[in-house]
């Protein structure tokens, strides 16, 4: 049976993350995948499998309600996707806001996402909400 190539499996992904369907996006997760987050941020480190991303994005909405502005998506190699995004994070203690841009790169085999690695434009300002 052919896999779905990693762009299509990255759409249908991202289209769970946004409309909530966690269990669904879950369901697209590698066990063994790893959810790297850069330093510097109140939520960084790395996040293993499933269970990492629930507890991921856990850790994000604990310090910041998030609205993604806009995304596009670029096939890299033949597992590799590369996902440009414009995030609003907004801080649940200060109220402050942030408009600031993303990269993602998602490794995507056999139908699974196997790995991220995400870097934010600005870090610093992000944390200083």
């Amino acid at each position: 049976m052919r896999q779905k190539p990693p762009m299509d499996v990255m759409g249908e992904f991202l289209t769970a993350l946004t409309t909530g369907a966690l269990a669904e996006a879950l369901g697209l997760v590698h066990p063994e995948a790893t959810f790297r987050i850069a330093p510097g941020l109140p939520y960084a480190a790395d996040y293993r499998g499933p269970e990492g991303l629930a507890a991921m994005y856990g850790a994000i909405f604990e310090y910041y309600d998030v609205q993604i502005r806009d995304t596009d998506m670029w096939p890299l190699d033949s597992e590799r996707v590369l996902l440009h995004a414009r995030v609003v994070f907004t801080s649940r203690s200060s109220g402050k806001a942030l408009l600031t841009t993303t990269v993602e790169i998602y490794t995507v085999r056999d139908g699974l996402v196997r790995d991220l690695d995400a870097y934010h434009k600005d870090p610093a300002a992000v944390a200083g909400l």
